[in-house]
């Protein structure tokens, strides 16, 4: 079966997944696959995988409990790899760098800003600041 990657963390991370659950539907159990002094959080591969909100929750969810307890590599949505096998072979063959990403990432926070504007409040702004606006505008309304 297909494995999907949500993350690579350090082995002695403390991996509280307990209450947390993969993608899918019925929604895939967690595991993790170790070597070479990192783990990957991994689960079964849902057939004909897709962004679905429920999917997209799951995996933001797994990688917010990771972070929460100490220093992650978040893969993105939807990445898969042949086997659990491929992946102990690729964090064996790339330690070094994922450890050095992980040494980078030590002590740091990440911080998710949107930013929301007023569509009134900004066309007003705009048709005061901009003769050309304001005159089409004024075009527009007349006609």
């Amino acid at each position: 079966m297909t494995t999907y990657v949500y993350a690579i963390t350090r082995e002695s991370h403390p991996l509280r997944l307990a209450d947390r659950e993969g993608v899918g539907a019925p929604p895939a159990r967690l595991r993790t696959v170790a070597a070479a002094g990192l783990t990957a959080v991994v689960s079964d591969a849902p057939e004909g995988l897709r962004p679905r909100r429920r999917d997209l929750v799951a995996h933001e969810a797994v990688l917010a409990a990771l972070a929460t307890d100490g220093v992650v590599l978040p893969m993105r949505f939807g990445a898969l790899t042949d086997s659990d096998d491929v992946v102990r072979d690729e964090l064996s063959a790339h330690r070094t760098d994922y450890s050095a990403r992980l040494d980078a990432l030590e002590d740091r926070v990440e911080i998710n800003v949107k930013g929301f504007h007023s569509e009134d409040a900004l066309l007003r702004e705009l048709l005061a600041t901009d003769a050309g606006l304001r005159q089409a505008n004024e075009e527009l309304r007349a006609a």
